[in-house]
């Protein structure tokens, strides 16, 4: 894809190495590597994600929660990611899998920035509860859409079934196995 930007649009600034350039209308942003002049586009709501903390910080924003519910979910405290967003402090290898597995985070992206943010849900899972529950196609549509949503969709969404269902202070029994 090839730019066509006049420099009244642009200014740079240095970051690791790397001129950064940014469109003025903030409408989109991209960098050039100064090794290799390749132009990459920014990965997440325009920002550049240099370092892991900004990462780490880009993952709880995604998922709408705070650090202390982000920490408790991975075993450690506040401050701790508070540091690692901040740059402050770099996570030890037992704490990037853990972000990694508890919300289903691409270990190469959450290491380098390169590929998307999130694994794809695992199929082996929804297989798996078809198979005991007798599930059609949509309803694993259903359920792999319902699992993309944040906690605060999820709540959303539970009282709007809850409410279809005129049951309003119970939620649904589980299906016997």
């Amino acid at each position: 894809m090839q730019l066509h930007l006049s420099w009244s649009h642009l200014f740079s600034c240095c970051a690791v190495g790397t001129i950064i350039w940014r469109v003025a209308t903030f409408v989109n942003a991209f960098f050039v590597d100064n090794d290799t002049f390749l132009v990459y586009t920014l990965p997440h709501k325009g920002v550049l994600l240099l370092t892991i903390g900004d990462r780490i910080k880009a993952v709880r924003d995604s998922l709408g929660i705070t650090q202390a519910a982000f920490a408790d979910k991975i075993g450690s405290a506040r401050n701790t990611i508070a540091n690692y967003e901040i740059g402050r402090r770099e996570p030890m290898e037992s704490t990037i899998k853990s972000i990694c597995r508890e919300f289903n985070v691409n270990y190469d992206w959450i290491k380098t920035g390169k590929g998307e943010m999130f694994e794809d849900i695992p199929n082996g899972i929804i297989e798996e509860l078809a198979n005991d529950y007798d599930l059609d196609e949509l309803d694993k549509q259903v359920i792999t859409e319902y699992l993309k949503l944040t906690p605060e969709e999820r709540t959303i969404f539970k009282k709007y079934l809850l409410g279809l269902s005129g049951n309003k202070k119970e939620s649904f029994p589980p299906r016997p196995v």
